[in-house]
């Protein structure tokens, strides 16, 4: 299985903004979690996407011989 997709809610989380967090938008002093919370959900959820609760879909490719199949997995509880 090929995993070709991640669909999260937020593009990071409070321990990865150091490193996952791209310059252009990072705040000119201090860091993203000082920012009022209206700030910083614009950035860190910039798509206004919501999967779950802060959850996630993950799709894969599943090759069986000459077929393929897609399969999505999430980590959202129903």
């Amino acid at each position: 299985m090929d995993h070709l997709l991640t669909v999260d809610s937020a593009e990071f989380d409070g321990g990865s903004a150091k490193t996952w967090l791209p310059v252009e938008d990072r705040p000119p002093v201090g860091e993203i979690r000082d920012l009022p919370h209206e700030q910083r959900k614009a950035v860190q959820r910039a798509p206004g996407l919501m999967i779950g609760d802060m959850g996630g879909v993950y799709v894969n490719r599943l090759l069986r011989g000459h077929n393929h199949f897609l399969a999505a997995q999430t980590d959202i509880y129903l």
